[in-house]
C-alpha cells in the first residue's frame, strides 16, 4: 500500500508518484498543498514538492506542522491506526518504522519522521494515555535517535503538565522568517558517514546503555 510505505519508510519516490497522479504534475500538486496549508492557517509554510526533499523555497514551522496534525486527526480519524504501524514485510524483508517511539514509548501512536541533510532529523511524535493525546514536533535534530529522545522528553513533560491553564495551539502566534528556509546541511551531514546520514536506528555499542527509544 502506497500510503503505508510513505508513513513507515518515507518512500520519496512513492510520494512523488502519488502527487503527480493526483495533481497531474509536481507543481500542480504543490499548489494544492499550499491551498490546503492556507485553509488550515499554516502561515509559515510553503511547499514545492510532494515528498519534502530540499528546496530553498520549501519551508515550514513546528506550529504549522502541529496545525496539520490536528487537521489530519480530526478530518481523517479512520487512518489513525496507520500511523502506529511498527513495520511492513516486503517478501522476506522486514521494514521497521523509522519512528523509534512506536512500540517503545508508552502510548506511542504516531506519526511521521523526515530527514534531509539541509533540515536535519525531524519527527512528529504522538502518544495517547488515558484518552489524552499529545503531539511533539521536533525539527533539526542531529540523529534519528536524538530526535526520538527529544520527542519522548517533550511528551513526558506534556503528560506531566495539567491541561487547565495551558496555552492552546490556536493562541500561539506565527513566528520566524516565513520567506526562506534554514539550511543545516553542513552542520548535519558534513564529514558524516552514510550510516550517520540515515534514518535507520544504528546498532548500539556493546558497552552503551540501552535507550528505551532506540531498542526494545
Amino acid at each position: 500500500n502506497a500510503l503505508k510505505m510513505m508513513l513507515v519508510k518515507s518512500a520519496n519516490d512513492i510520494a512523488m508518484a502519488v502527487g503527480e497522479n493526483i495533481g497531474g504534475t509536481q507543481a500542480a500538486f504543490a499548489d494544492r498543498m499550499n491551498a490546503e496549508a492556507a485553509r488550515l492557517g499554516m502561515t509559515g509554510t510553503h511547499f514545492v514538492n510532494p515528498n519534502g526533499l530540499y528546496s530553498p523555497d520549501q519551508y515550514t514551522t513546528a506550529r504549522d506542522l502541529a496545525l496539520l496534525v490536528m487537521a489530519i486527526r480530526g478530518e481523517f480519524p479512520q487512518y489513525a491506526p496507520w500511523f502506529s504501524i511498527e513495520g511492513l514485510a516486503v517478501g522476506k524483508k522486514a521494514l521497521p518504522n523509522y519512528n523509534l517511539l512506536i512500540g517503545r514509548y508508552p502510548g506511542a501512536d504516531g506519526m511521521k519522521t523526515g530527514f534531509v541533510c539541509s533540515s536535519g532529523f525531524n519527527m512528529i511524535g504522538s502518544a495517547t494515555r488515558n484518552g489524552r493525546t499529545l503531539v511533539a514536533v521536533v525539527l533539526g535534530e542531529k540523529s534519528a535517535v536524538s530526535r526520538a529522545e527529544t520527542a519522548a522528553k517533550l511528551l513526558d513533560q506534556g503528560f506531566d503538565t495539567p491541561t487547565t491553564g495551558s496555552t492552546t495551539l490556536a493562541a500561539l502566534p506565527s513566528y520566524g522568517d516565513t520567506i526562506s528556509a534554514n539550511d543545516l546541511h553542513d552542520e548535519i551531514c558534513k564529514k558524516k558517514t552514510k550510516a550517520e546520514q540515515s534514518e535507520a536506528a544504528p546498532a548500539p555499542a556493546k558497552d552503551a546503555p540501552k535507550s528505551p527509544y532506540q531498542v526494545k
